[in-house]
């Protein structure tokens, strides 16, 4: 894997394949002194080819092995090292170009001389650095060991001191440095390099706290003294103290017996064959937690002999807990009907499960490494296909999640659609896309034949509208004349029997006209062929007009009918659809009354009315929305009348719903009255209002916006 080849392609093959052409004799002669004993390999460093063409960097270190037959085997370790040397590089680069700092100190603690770098690291000019002893500028908890060491330096000429100290900046700060010194005595100077190691120590740090948070740990076994040693994250592992002693603690005992026996089967092998393992195990933490830990054995070997066994310790439980959700959501992606796919970065199908397999008719190989493009476009150079390879593209390349609907051309062709979600890693790198597809097909059926049946509605309204229109026509001709002729008799006749009868006839005809034009007006609204004229009105005028035309019918009964005009502006409605309004609310306002009065108010509000009344909404789709304005226009009927029945108030509007039924009713009428008077006030963007009591009367209010 380091090299990228597979294990068959380099068996057999001379090693120094894997060598930049321009070192191979030079690595051959060297296996060559090596094989015949001329020399010892140590670990080395060589620059080597990947099978891509690209170079790396890596250690070998080798071995001579002596089969059973006699034959020297030369076993080559190889540890790629090519990250951390250009780590190592650059780290290099950057301590050398400006972070080195040199200088000369005398016995005395005073600097003898600086480089400029010192400037550039700690902010102080160079007198202000040789002005004062070194201490000064050292933490005052670095202090003593800082001492110790220049004291030691000064009793061992000659031998490099290193030490690492905080050294104040011009700022406050501290900078972490570390040092080296050397004495020579003749001269009675230190020379000392200090490296700015700040980050460095952050860096370690930062690896030390992503070691703990990633919980691996390290173990040896001396095989000789039996002692084994472990990391401090090993014993956090176990939930052990750091003190806890290993020599009477049976490490085995957090392991399930089988498991038991894979460890001991794999440190015999380490020990005998030095034959390395890697094992994945769950274990038990002295706190009884249930986890996962990941353990390796590898052998260290002395003269051909197994001397120490060491390895890593690692919990896993997170990672396995994550593989056993990503198990789970796999087995139900591969068992639903849906289909379910994952496309990579490079825009190809990495994964289908089933059931899109059964939905596109096709097998895996017709999925798997294809572009959905391919997939759900097809392969046809025709306009259509195209168009959708196209908007396919703009799609995909955009990397953000999309729905998209389309007609797959199969033997049976299906309406599909894809809902995708767009994946990223932690630092936002796009991974590609999980992507839902639903079979569309028996709902755009359903959508079709649902249209169709509308289509056949509308169509069935529109003769029924027609055939009224008609029928209305026909039979309000002659109506109109027997009522002209009733009128005739009634205002000449004599005889006052005749009279009675001419004044029936015309009641029951105005009567049955009413009705009429309440069906008329039924079917063009349900039609949605009423012609609205909206033009400014003044409500005060025309509901003025409305009351005095129906005082007759209070005046016959008996009742009180008061109108209060209130202050109000002009308002964009159709005349003749409020003049209907006004007439059905007075008017059932007076059939249903009794005795007392009706009321009659105009006014205008910022507000719509209460909780204590209900409103009324008619919800048809090709009806507009009632109107949001801060400002209304609104009139009222209220009545001291029967009053509605509390059960029969949610049906009240319905066509042809009347509270009392039968022929033995108290009350005539079709039952249409409010509901047109409902849709009416909707139409002109108005919004209804009612409250009523059994027995004790009823208020209706309608809010226009301005």
């Amino acid at each position: 894997s380091i090299f990228g080849y597979a294990e068959e392609e380099l068996l057999g093959q001379p090693f120094y394949m894997l060598m930049p052409a321009g070192i191979r004799d030079y690595a051959l002669r060297q296996h060559r002194r090596f094989v015949e004993g001329e020399t010892n390999e140590e670990a080395t460093e060589w620059k080597v080819l990947h099978k891509e063409g690209h170079f790396l960097t890596v250690q070998m270190s080798g071995g001579r092995l002596k089969g059973e037959d006699g034959t020297l085997y030369k076993v080559t370790t190889v540890i790629d090292i090519t990250q951390r040397k250009k780590a190592e590089e650059e780290r290099e680069r950057l301590f050398n170009v400006s972070m080195d700092m040199m200088c000369t100190l005398r016995y005395d603690g005073y600097f003898q001389d600086l480089n400029p770098a010192w400037e550039q690291t700690l902010g102080f000019s160079r007198e202000e650095l040789l002005g004062k002893p070194f201490v000064e500028f050292v933490h005052a908890e670095d202090v003593a060991e800082t001492m110790e060491v220049f004291e030691k330096a000064i009793a061992e000429p000659g031998s490099f001191m290193p030490l690492e100290n905080r050294y104040l900046t011009s700022d406050g700060s501290y900078r972490w440095l570390s040092w080296n010194y050397v004495q020579l005595d003749e001269k009675r100077l230190f020379y000392a390099t200090a490296r700015d190691v700040t980050e460095a120590k952050k860096a370690r740090d930062l690896l030390r706290d992503t070691q703990l948070v990633a919980r691996v740990g390290g173990w040896e076994m001396d095989l000789a003294s039996g002692r084994t040693t472990w990391t401090e994250e090993v014993y956090h592992i176990h939930d052990l103290p750091v003190e806890t002693d290993l020599a009477g603690l049976d490490t085995m005992a957090f392991y399930e017996v089988e498991d038991q026996n894979r460890i001991s089967d794999a440190i015999q092998k380490a020990i005998e064959f030095g034959e390395s393992s890697d094992m994945e195990l769950p274990f038990t933490s002295a706190r009884k937690r249930p986890m996962w830990v990941r353990m390796t054995v590898k052998a260290v070997k002395e003269r051909n002999a197994t001397t120490k066994l060491m390895g890593t310790f690692q919990d896993i439980t997170a990672r396995k807990q994550a593989e056993l959700q990503i198990r789970r959501l796999s087995m139900v992606a591969s068992r639903t009907d849906n289909g379910v796919l994952i496309v990579g970065a490079s825009e190809t199908i990495e994964w289908a499960n089933d059931g899109l397999v059964k939905m596109l008719s096709t097998d895996l190989e017709g999925i798997e490494g294809r572009t959905l493009t391919e997939v759900f476009s097809g392969d046809g150079g025709d306009e259509k296909s195209l168009a959708l390879a196209a908007e396919f593209q703009d799609l995909l390349s955009s990397h953000q999640s999309f729905k998209f609907e389309l007609q797959y051309t199969s033997e049976t062709p299906r309406w599909l659609r894809l809902d995708s979600t767009s994946l990223f890693s932690e630092n936002q790198e796009f991974q590609g896309y999980i992507v839902l597809v639903s079979d569309l097909t028996d709902r755009k059926e359903s959508e079709k034949e649902l249209v169709a049946a509308r289509n056949r509605a509308e169509e069935s309204n529109r003769l029924k509208s027609s055939f009224l229109a008609n029928m209305s026509h026909e039979i309000r001709t002659p109506l109109n004349g027997i009522l002209g002729l009733a009128r005739v008799i009634q205002d000449e006749a004599k005889d006052a029997d005749l009279q009675q009868y001419a004044g029936m006839i015309g009641r029951s005809g105005r009567r049955l006209l009413n009705t009429i034009n309440q069906v008329l007006d039924l079917s063009r609204i349900e039609a949605n062929r009423l012609d609205l004229e909206l033009q400014p009105v003044d409500l005060n005028q025309v509901a003025e007009s409305v009351v005095s035309t129906l005082s007759i019918l209070a005046e016959e009964k008996r009742l009180s009918l008061d109108f209060s005009r209130g202050s109000v502006n002009l308002v964009p409605l159709d005349a003749h659809l409020l003049e209907n309004v006004l007439n059905n609310l007075i008017g059932n306002a007076i059939k249903f009354t009794e005795e007392g009065s009706v009321r009659v108010e105009t006014g205008s509000s910022r507000e719509l009315p209460g909780p204590e009344m209900m409103e009324i909404l008619h919800r048809e789709e090709n009806l507009p929305s009632a109107s949001e304005a801060s400002d209304y226009v609104f009139f009222t009927v209220e009545d001291t009348g029967i009053g509605i029945d509390e059960k029969y108030q949610s049906r009240m509007f319905e066509p042809f719903s009347q509270e009392s039924t039968g022929h033995a009713r108290k009350y005539q009428g079709s039952g249409l009255g409010l509901s047109i008077a409902l849709r009416f006030v909707t139409l002109m963007n108005g919004r209804m209002f009612f409250a009523s009591e059994k027995g004790k009367g009823s208020r209706f209010s309608v809010y226009f916006g301005v």
